[in-house]
Formats: C-alpha cells, sequence, structure tokens
C-alpha cells in the first residue's frame, strides 16, 4: 500500500479494508486530479457533476469539494437535528440547513471536515453520519444482523438506543435493513448504530 496515496480518515479510520474503497485494479483515472491512484471511491457525492471515482488524496485534501462543488455526506447528526448542505451555483456558495431552517455557515473544523474531506458511506436511503455531542463518530463498518446477534453484549448500549428510537430489537430486524457501525473517538468501545430500510 502507498502510504502518500492512502491518507488517513479520522472520521474512516477503516476506509481501506470496510469496502468504503475499491482497489483500482482496472487503473482508472481519478475524475478530480486525472492521476491513477491504487484505491478508488465511488461513494455518495452531492454535486452537480457527475464523478466516475474520486482518488483518497483529491478527498483527503478538499480539492474534490472544492473543484466540484460538492459535500461527501448527506445528512449529519446535529444539535439534535439533521445538518445537510448543498450548493448554490447562482451564489456561489454553500447553504447550510438545520433540519429544514438555513444557517450560516459553520465554524467547526470537524464537521467541516467530515463534509469535505472525509469519504461518506453507502447506505440503502440517504447516509445519515451520527455523532457525539455534534462531534463526529467515526465509521467503523457495514453491519448484518448475524454479527449483532453474535456480539450483543458489544453493542448492548447500541441496541438498546435503537430499540428506543425505533423500536425495533435483534429479533425484529429483518434482511432488508441496513445497519451501520459507528465508534467514539473520545470514549474506547463506545458504539452507534445507524439503520434504514430498503
Amino acid at each position: 500500500m502507498n502510504i502518500e496515496q492512502t491518507p488517513f480518515f479520522r472520521f474512516q479510520p477503516y476506509a481501506y479494508t470496510n469496502g468504503i474503497f475499491e482497489v483500482n485494479h482496472e487503473k482508472k483515472h481519478c475524475s478530480v486530479c486525472k492521476n491513477i491512484s491504487d484505491y478508488m471511491y465511488y461513494g455518495p457525492f452531492y454535486s452537480i457533476e457527475d464523478l466516475n471515482g474520486i482518488c483518497p488524496v483529491c478527498i483527503h485534501n478538499g480539492l474534490a469539494s472544492k473543484e466540484f462543488n460538492g459535500v461527501f455526506q448527506g445528512g449529519v447528526e446535529y444539535r439534535g437535528s439533521s445538518l445537510s448542505v448543498s450548493y448554490d451555483d447562482t451564489t456561489n456558495k454553500f447553504l447550510y440547513f438545520h433540519g429544514y431552517d438555513e444557517i450560516s455557515s459553520l465554524a467547526e473544523p470537524a464537521i467541516e471536515e467530515l463534509l469535505f474531506r472525509t469519504p461518506g458511506y453507502v447506505s440503502w436511503q440517504e447516509p445519515y453520519w451520527l455523532t457525539e455531542n455534534n462531534f463526529p463518530l467515526a465509521f467503523v463498518k457495514y453491519l448484518t444482523i448475524e454479527e449483532i446477534k453474535d456480539d450483543s453484549l458489544l453493542f448492548r448500549e447500541a441496541l438498546d438506543e435503537i430499540s428506543e428510537n425505533y423500536g425495533f430489537n435483534t429479533d425484529s430486524i429483518s434482511d432488508d435493513v441496513g445497519l451501520y457501525l459507528f465508534e467514539s473517538l473520545s470514549r474506547e468501545g463506545k458504539y452507534r448504530l445507524h439503520l434504514d430500510n430498503t
């Protein structure tokens, strides 16, 4: 693995092993820098342009977002609601929405890093990034129902939260539910789950 081509993403620490990036066997060129990279990203990127593969470097250094006025996250848990961002090409600036209300741009470097310099994850519906005290959690992996049942003690707190929020328990979760595991960066072993349906 070429270290120069594989920058570390603190909110996606497992991005090269959990399916976020694909190995670039076909030696495709990055849609942004036009270089060939060992890995390529084909996940969510909300932009007017339809890009066909972004290298990790162009995500990490912010060039993809800057050149194509895009963001990598559809929704972010923020201050009790959902934060979303879109680009207004008439004013040439990003618009930030907290729930349905437009807000001024953020002065929160961690959220900005998540939106503009961190690869997203693919989900059934629009991906939704979980936070802890408005600070992004790290995406760990896509989970299966079997993994949750096998490791139910490890995920007990996360399971209790989705049971309370969604009314689900491990026996009622079907195969058409997407399960996404996040981990706290400040408290080791603290997990949260996001789920959505097909």
